[in-house]
Order: structure tokens, then C-alpha cells, then sequence
């Protein structure tokens, strides 16, 4: 759920990141028949893509977390803003990993990485803005 909600957030905010000459594209761990559906229901303005065996992320170094992390107040209340926010709980498939951290990543024309913000915890996501302004300064 905190993924999908970032990426509603960068999705509304696509525009701004063409205008810095951001190029974006997404990785989800969903298998391509279930990314398939999520689009057609939910259409976004840059390309995403399916990867159920979660190789960008192990190449990211993203980490995963226990069950005991969502116990944790922080965490659950901000599910619980995201929830009154309007956002979805949605039942996963067997190849997707609700512990798995994700991230958000840039990478240069020479395919360097510019930028890194591996998540902390399952909420934890840059703020758009500050995306926006950081990666401007690396295009």
C-alpha cells in the first residue's frame, strides 16, 4: 500500500519531473499479469515494469523487514493515514514479498547512479519535492 501510494504521488506529480527533464520509470515486484491489471485500472504516465523475482532490488540492496516492524506505532499509524487518505489494501500474489523495502533510485545518462533513497521502513519514502530539487541538480 505505501508503494502504490508513491507512486500516485510521483504520477501526480509527473509533470514537475518532465519539467526538470526526469525522466521516470518503475520497478514492482508484481508478476506482469497482475502489473498488467493494476494499469489497465490505474493507467500511469511513465512506463513500469514487473520484476516478481525481485533482481533490482537485491541489485539495490533493498533489505526486508519482519512482521514485528509493523507493530511498531510509527508504522502502523502511518498506515492508518494512508488508509483515511482513500488508499486501498490490496490481497498480494504468492510471488509478491510485503516485507520487501523499496526505494527510490537515479541513475545518469551513463547509467551512474546519481541518487539513492533506500526506504528505512515500509512508509518511508522521499518527499516529492525534495526528489524533485535533488534530482534536478544531478540532470
Amino acid at each position: 500500500m505505501p508503494c502504490v501510494a508513491h507512486l500516485g504521488e510521483v504520477a501526480r506529480n509527473y509533470p514537475a519531473f518532465q519539467a526538470a527533464g526526469i525522466a521516470v520509470f518503475g520497478i514492482v515486484q508484481a508478476p506482469p499479469a497482475v502489473l498488467q491489471l493494476f494499469l489497465k485500472s490505474d493507467p500511469q504516465p511513465f512506463p513500469i515494469v514487473a520484476d516478481p523475482e525481485r533482481a533490482s532490488y537485491k541489485a539495490f540492496g533493498l533489505g526486508r523487514v519482519s512482521v514485528w516492524h509493523f507493530l511498531r506505532p510509527r508504522i502502523l499509524f502511518n498506515f492508518i493515514k494512508l488508509l483515511f487518505r482513500g488508499e486501498r489494501i490490496r490481497k498480494l500474489t504468492h510471488t509478491e514479498d510485503v516485507f520487501q523495502l523499496g526505494g527510490d533510485f537515479a541513475l545518469d545518462r551513463n547509467a551512474t547512479l546519481v541518487y539513492a533513497y533506500p526506504s528505512k521502513n515500509a512508509t518511508d519514502r522521499p518527499r516529492i519535492a525534495d526528489l524533485i530539487e535533488k534530482l534536478s541538480a544531478k540532470v
